[in-house]
C-alpha cells in the first residue's frame, strides 16, 4: 500500500492521487508501468475537464429540455470520471461535479422520456375521441 506524502493516508498501490487530499503520489519503481493521468489539470488537484463537461451537459439537459441528447452524454462522462477518481487516476476535486452531471443527466433524460410518453398519449387519446365530439 502507498502512503500519501502530504496527509499520510493509505492508498492502493495503483493510485496516482491520494483518495483523501488529492495530492499526487510518487510511483513505486516496479516492472509494470502505472497508468498516468491524461489531463494536465489532474495533477494540480483541481476538477478535470471531463467532470466539468459532465456537469454542464447534465444541467443543460434539465434547463434546455434536451435530455436524451446531452443527458446520456453527461451520464457516460460522469461515470467514466467517477471510475477514474475511484481508481486514483483523477483528483478527488471533480467528484461532486461528476455526481451533479450524473444525477442531472439521469433526471433530464427521464423527464424528457416521460414528456414524450405523455405527449404521445394525449395525441392517441385525441385521435380516439375525435369522432365523439362531432
Amino acid at each position: 500500500m502507498a502512503y500519501c506524502p502530504n496527509c499520510g493516508t493509505q492508498n492502493a498501490d495503483t493510485a496516482s492521487f491520494c483518495l483523501n487530499c488529492g495530492s499526487p503520489l510518487t510511483p513505486k519503481p516496479s516492472g509494470s508501468i502505472a497508468p498516468q493521468p491524461l489531463s494536465p489539470s489532474a495533477s494540480s488537484g483541481t476538477a478535470s475537464t471531463k467532470s466539468i463537461v459532465a456537469m454542464i451537459l447534465g444541467i443543460s439537459s434539465l434547463v434546455f429540455s434536451c435530455g436524451p441528447v446531452t443527458g446520456i452524454i453527461a451520464i457516460v462522462l460522469a461515470n467514466q470520471e467517477l471510475g477514474a477518481i475511484r481508481d486514483g487516476l483523477a483528483p478527488e476535486a471533480g467528484k461532486v461535479l461528476a455526481q451533479i452531471g450524473l444525477w442531472t443527466g439521469w433526471i433530464g433524460t427521464i423527464l424528457c422520456g416521460l414528456f414524450w410518453i405523455a405527449y404521445i398519449g394525449v395525441i392517441v387519446f385525441a385521435i380516439s375521441m375525435g369522432g365523439a365530439f362531432s
